[in-house]
């Protein structure tokens, strides 16, 4: 994602990386969970104010403002 060689084809790269990582409302395996930056919980859960579904919609209003097709 990040060795593309624009910005714009780094962006488009993580918001779809985004989307894939982000479907379903079920939580993978643990050993497939995303972590905070920090390493110590888990990025979704009953513990945040956001969920997957959330982050999707965010990756497509994200995708279509910037006119990616």
């Amino acid at each position: 994602m990040f060795s593309a060689d624009s910005w714009t084809g780094r962006v488009r790269s993580l918001l779809a990386h985004i989307w894939e990582g982000t479907q379903g409302d079920s939580e993978p395996p643990a050993h497939e969970r995303w972590l905070e930056v920090n390493e110590c919980k888990y990025l979704f859960g009953s513990h945040q104010k956001w969920t997957r579904r959330d982050t999707r919609d965010f990756a497509k209003a994200a995708w279509n403002y910037l006119g990616y097709t």
